[in-house]
């Protein structure tokens, strides 16, 4: 998947983890709209509940019974797993914020440079199961991520040639019905994907603290 992508100029770039650290922000800009169009609502959040997205991702090689309610720095509690479920080396970490049978958002980072032997299939199949659980209706759901998470990483490294000292991390925008889609990144260490129907929730909004415990999202 993205790990294959050949990006230039990755030295230049800052680590997200690195920000996080220091307490230096990564900011965020908002690239040309990237996604599909969409005209119908989703009432309700996503239109799944949290039971359906942790089953879609089961199905797929991830350990549904890895989800468990976390707390946040600001006292939130969200389901969220890791995979695999190691604390020393994570591929794929998953969040649902909002009501478990209406949530309204679904986040996922991606570390394909951690991933070893099949870990980046088992990631790809459980990541088009969650679009296909999400949009059911749009028979191209799966390859978004791919074709978004690229650009943002593409769009990341010409941001870094042309400007090393840049903190700036650009974000891919789509919108399908009432869901609002995002992709952003820095190569090769680390790709995220925001679903949400809360505007609160994009990253483009809340990217100060993104890497910080989305502390934005409600």
């Amino acid at each position: 998947m993205l790990s294959r992508l050949p990006i230039a100029g990755l030295s230049a770039l800052v680590l997200l983890a690195a920000c996080a650290e220091t307490g230096q922000e990564p900011l965020a800009t908002s690239a040309a709209d990237a996604g599909p169009a969409g005209t119908l609502g989703v009432a309700n959040g996503l239109g799944v509940s949290q039971a359906q997205i942790i089953a879609a991702l089961g199905e797929r090689g991830l350990d549904p019974n890895a989800f468990e309610a976390q707390t946040l720095r600001d006292g939130r509690q969200v389901m969220a797993a890791s995979y695999p479920a190691s604390t020393q080396r994570q591929v794929l970490w998953v969040a649902i914020f909002g009501p478990s049978e209406t949530p309204h958002t679904v986040r996922v980072d991606y570390f394909p440079a951690n991933a070893r032997g099949g870990e980046a299939e088992v990631v790809d199949q459980a990541l088009d199961e969650l679009m296909t659980t999400l949009f059911p209706d749009w028979p191209d759901a799966p390859a978004w991520p791919e074709q978004a998470g690229g650009r943002a990483w593409q769009e990341a490294a010409a941001v870094a040639e042309t400007n090393p000292d840049s903190r700036q991390v650009p974000i891919f925008e789509g919108q399908r019905e009432a869901v609002w889609l995002g992709a952003l990144g820095v190569p090769p260490q680390v790709v995220s994907y925001v679903f949400t129907t809360h505007q609160v929730c994009r990253p483009s909004v809340a990217a100060a603290d993104f890497y910080e415990g989305y502390s934005g999202c409600r």
